[in-house]
């Protein structure tokens, strides 16, 4: 979980530690009306058909993993968008709005 949390906190996500009464320890992020939580793994295969999409400010400013990029910066409407996998091989989409 350390290395999933390490990864959505460079992209610029928040996470707060949680366990709710007797359940497992966990990490939340909250955005609006979507909380994003990471929860420990059971050994199963979580690699599914979900991409996540997170929006950012400014890519260059982020720390991206150059060891996970999947597609390189490219144009995005009057932005740009990278792809980049997260430690449990997820495709995570980061993009950033054109400036106006």
């Amino acid at each position: 979980m350390s290395e999933t949390v390490a990864f959505y906190t460079a992209l610029g996500l928040a996470f707060q530690s949680e366990q709710h009464g007797t359940g497992p320890k966990h990490y939340c992020c909250q955005l609006d009306a979507l909380a994003l939580e990471i929860y420990p793994s059971k050994g199963g295969d979580i690699n599914g058909s979900v991409m996540v999409g997170i929006k950012a400010d400014d890519l260059d400013s982020l720390k991206l993993p150059l060891n996970n990029i999947v597609a390189q910066t490219a144009p995005f409407g009057d932005g740009r968008r990278v792809i980049v996998t997260d430690p449990d091989g997820r495709n995570v989409f980061v993009f950033e709005a054109g400036q106006a």
